[in-house]
Parts: structure tokens; sequence; C-alpha cells
């Protein structure tokens, strides 16, 4: 098997920044939306942190975690913890500020602390970072109180913005909330004036960002794009137009949905596209058949992909938008156009960047230019054996990803691996893409949306399935070519096509023994001891009971649901909601309330 180099694995996974919030959802989109004007897009995500998750494990993939000034946390003990292993948190004079068993760290040096202040001289940069003198506060080998200096460096209000310690872990404590524009009637005029002011706010706050090593950007989001409708055969675009006519609704051409609108936009009589087609989160424009012309210049060429399709069925109808919102919100928030698409159509949606793509469980996707992003939609009999086993779907859609570039002459030997239930890995560590399923009934039709989103040539904000074959190419004196998006995502296609008639028509046997083939819990935990772990919330008292026993993992089931093997021969099939899973360390963590 081909190692992960250091190259790779120190190429930081730390995406996601974490509001600690205890549930309030306005106080939570009110920091995301000003953190997101800071970080610039597609760079991290931003989820709400609180009594609810502490236990799910967030750690590792978080880079930072804000602390609002209001926020009543049930325990401290969490940041404490997330600090002493590393972890960065920035505190907008909060409570935690003041807590007496605050993480100040052991053998404190006087160039670990510093101060961001404001710098008066308008001709300066508005904010500098100095280093806090130790002075008679310095002990031996510059040991300090940390408590004494930062007592003092607090006083300094008129200027000073925040205090930065510097030791293993960042610890930044802003004396002033840099989201909200409140200001208080104790506000020296200095500080007053930077928290009515968005713009020097704002600076401030990417100040402080960077000090917790969070790239910044002032680069304003790429706006919204039209979406262009066309196929192989431009009879089904037709067919889709004639069946949306057909819908009865308050506005010619608008599909109405229950969390957005879809516009058909008909041109004017000079074959010109209307003036007012911006688009919106949850309003989106689609024009049919456009030109070659209107097509030229995409980052992802329709055309190109067409011409390279091998399926019968499947891709054969596009949805295309250079930036959308979401391709999977297009088809699971607005149903009637979703039913608009025959089982024949073979509809799917790419797009080269999504402003809100989807995750499992309700995470986000990152969604720069360069990845793989595209929801594809299945039409599914309600007596056909997939309809009866749907959540095998994702293990379907992942595999047809890695065995249609592994079956690629020359590719191999390219470690690409399924990681259970819906990632796709470079060796062992390195997530390079994911799965996301969601379905309706509409009579005796089970449609499913799926969705996916790899990483090929991007190269941040982190690992890239080109930056993999690149290492390949060093590690094994190979000369593979970059992949590209457009044959690749036909290659993935008809592998799911054929990988869908092979579970619809034949044994499983053959198919579950080409998934274990990439299955990464073969190399890590196939037939060895893991540990389960069980966790009973008692309704009467609301605490908690943790149960461990020694296990083993045997597989998958037909549903796509993991087998484990405990106790005395027992077998436990456990399905991925609800349930906390981390195969790489063996443990498994079931979530039940008695």
């Amino acid at each position: 098997m081909a190692l992960v180099t250091n190259s790779l694995e120190t190429k930081d996974a730390r995406l996601n920044v974490m509001i600690m919030t205890e549930g309030c959802e306005r106080q939570f989109h009110q920091f995301k939306q000003q953190l997101e004007l800071c970080v610039g897009a597609n760079q991290y995500t931003i989820y709400s942190l609180s009594s609810a998750n502490y236990t799910s494990p967030w750690q590792g993939s978080c880079r930072a975690v804000i602390i609002p000034p209001d926020v009543q946390a049930n325990s401290w003990s969490v940041l404490d913890e997330f600090v002493s292993d590393g972890g960065c948190v920035i505190s907008f004079n909060s409570k935690w500020n003041q807590l007496n068993g605050f993480p100040y760290p052991a053998g404190l040096t006087a160039n670990c602390l510093r101060s961001v202040r404001l710098c008066l001289d308008t001709s300066s940069e508005p904010f500098n970072v100095l280093t806090i003198p130790g002075g008679e506060d310095s002990g031996q080998d510059g040991v300090i109180d940390g408590r004494k200096v930062l007592a003092e460096a607090i006083l300094d209000k008129e200027s000073s913005v925040a205090v930065v310690i510097s030791v293993e872990a960042v610890t930044i404590m802003s004396y002033i909330d840099l989201i909200s524009s409140h200001v208080e009637s104790s506000d020296t005029k200095v500080l007053a004036s930077l928290k009515s002011d968005v713009l020097p706010r704002r600076h401030a706050l990417r100040k402080l960002l960077s000090e917790a090593d969070i790239g910044c950007s002032e680069d304003p989001p790429p706006s919204l794009s039209l979406c262009y409708l066309l196929a192989s055969d431009k009879n089904l675009v037709d067919h889709f137009l004639k069946r949306a006519s057909a819908l009865q609704s308050s506005s010619k051409d608008l599909i109405i949905g229950r969390e957005n609108r879809v516009q058909i936009v008909r041109r004017d009589n000079h074959g010109g596209i209307p003036v007012d087609t911006t688009p919106t989160h949850d309003h989106y424009y689609i024009l049919p058949h456009p030109s070659i012309g209107e097509l030229s210049g995409l980052p992802f060429n329709v055309l190109e992909y067409l011409s390279h399709l091998q399926t019968k069925k499947l891709g054969h109808t596009v949805i295309y938008s250079p930036v959308i919102s979401s391709t999977q919100t297009l088809f699971t928030g607005n149903i009637p156009l979703s039913e608009l698409f025959t089982a024949e159509a073979g509809a799917i949606v790419i797009a080269s960047q999504q402003m809100r793509g989807k995750g499992r469980t309700g995470n986000s996707w990152i969604s720069p230019e360069g990845c793989l992003m595209f929801t594809l939609l299945l039409k599914l009999k309600s007596e056909s054996r997939l309809a009866g086993h749907i959540t095998i779907l994702q293990h379907l859609m992942a595999l047809s990803f890695v065995d249609g570039v592994r079956s690629i002459p020359g590719y191999q030997e390219l470690d690409l691996r399924i990681k259970w239930p819906n990632d796709i890995y470079y060796g062992k560590k390195v997530k390079i893409g994911g799965v996301l399923i969601t379905t309706h009934v509409m009579g005796d039709i089970i449609t499913a949306a799926v969705g996916c989103g790899i990483n090929i040539s991007n190269s941040y904000p982190t690992i890239s399935t080109n930056d993999c074959i690149s290492m390949h190419n060093k590690e094994k004196s190979t000369s593979l070519q970059p992949l590209t998006l457009e044959p690749l995502l036909a290659t993935t296609l008809r592998q799911m096509e054929d990988i869908l008639n092979e579970y619809e028509y034949n044994e499983l046997d053959k198919l579950l023994s080409l998934y274990y083939r990439y299955w990464l819990h073969r190399l890590v935990c196939i037939n060895s001891n893991i540990t389960l772990i069980t966790m009973y919330t008692m309704y009467s008292s609301s605490t908690v009971q943790v149960e461990c026993k020694p296990a083993t993992v045997i597989g998958i089931d037909d549903y796509g649901y993991l087998r484990v093997q405990y106790g005395d021969n027992k077998i436990a099939t456990l399905h991925p909601d609800g349930n906390s899973f981390d195969l790489m360390q063996g443990l498994i963590t079931l979530k039940s309330r008695t």
C-alpha cells in the first residue's frame, strides 16, 4: 500500500471553526455572518458548539473555538481540555476570561504574552501586536507570573484590544465584542469609536483571527450564477419543458418548492436573456438550450463531459451552474422540480463552486473551484431491490468513484479507499470526498438525490486527488497524469450505472468483494478488536451511564449497515445516524435513552 508522506500529512485538515452558543441560534448566525466576511468563501466551515455535541469527536478537525460575550456554558472544562491539547480559543469578553480555572500554561515567559493594541497614530497600521515585557515579574529562566502581567495589560484599555497567550496553544482574550456593535457605557472614546465603525472593527477581528493562524481574506464571495439546462439529446430538455408548462403555479415558468423557487428563463424576441435573472440562495434561474457561446469559457466544459459519457441513462440531462448555493438543495428543496425529470432523463446538477455545500448530519462541505461537485437524480420503482435497501446507495456511489479511477490503466495502485459510511480517502489519513443521499417517495417511485463532493484539482483548503497523484508519482517513479473533471465524471457515472445493475440483478457476493477490496477498515479493524461504547441517557435524571465492551467489525450487510460481533457471538447491526464512529481509533459510541 502506498504511504502518505509528510508533505500530505502536514497539510492542516482542521477546517472547522466552532462558535460556543449553547443553542442560541440568533447569536450563532450573527457571529457566523461576521466571521464569513473575514475568512472568505470556501476556507472554513463554521459550526455551533454546545453541550449537545461536547461528546462528538469535534476537536481533531477544529481550528479554533470562538466564545461570544454572553455565553452561559454548562461546563467550561471542555475548553480547558481543548487548549491543553493544543487547541485555540478566542474569547470576546466572555465569562471564561475571568474564570479561576483559566488555563495559564506552566512555564509562561514574557514573550508568550502579547497585546493586540490600537495604534493611535493615523499614519500607521491601525492595529499592531506588541510583546508585553516581563519586567520585575520575570523569574528563573524568564518565567513570569502570568496573572499579574495580564492584569496590568488589561488596565491599559485606552489602547489595548486583546491579549494573546501563545505557548503550545494560542488563547486570545478580547476585551471587547468585535462581532456586534453594542457600545458599553464604560467604554473609552477610542473603543466606543472602534465598536461603532464596522470596517475597523472587522480589521481588528481579522488581526485576532490571524493570530490564531486562521487565514483571512478581504475578497468578496463569488456571485451566484445562472443555471444552464442541456442534454445529450435536446428532446430530453424539450420533454422537461413540456412537463413544466403543465404545472399549475402562480406564475408562468415558476416552479415553487418548500425551500426554493426555480424560474425557467425564456429568451426575448431577439434571443437575449432578460436582465432580471440574478439568483439568490432560495431563487434559482434555469436557462434551457444554452448556445455554445454562452457555455464557452466556463470552468466546467459540459459539452466535453457529454462527449465522454457512455451511460445509457445516467447523467444525460445536465443542469450546470458555475456558482450555485447547493447542488443538493436545488432538488431536495424543490420536490416539484425533481418530479419533472423522468428516469429516462438521467438528470444531474453540476457546479464549479457551492456557497452552501451540504454534508452528512447537517455538516457543510467546503466547495472551491477544482472540486467535482454534483447531485445525481435516481428514480427507483418501489418493488426494486435497491429501493428496499436504499441506505446502501451511498456506499455504491463511493465505490463507483474509487473503482472508476482505479480501473483506469496505470491508476490501479493509486491508494484511493472507502471509509464507512460515506467518505472517500487517499491512504489512511487523507479525506478527499464524501457522499450524501436524500430521498422522497411519490406514488410507487422513490427519488434519490445522490450528492457527491470530491477534491480533484483544488490544492486548498485541503488535499486534492491530484496532489495525491503527484505524491504517488514521486514514491513509485510513475508519470500518471492529473485527473480532469469532465472525463472523470463520465467515468464515475458509467461505473455507477454498472454497479447499480449488478446490485439489482445479481448476487451481492461479487459486489461486496469489490467493495471490501477498497474498504479502508479492512486495513485497520476488519476482524480485529474494537471497543463498543454504549451511552445510556436516563429519562428521569438525564444522567449518562457508559458501558464498554470488546467487539469485532465483520463487514456490512445488504443495507450498508455495519455488522459487529461481540459477547458470545452476538451480532449487532449499526446504522450511522445518531451514533459516533471512530473506526480508525477502534471506537464505536452508541447513544441510547432509557
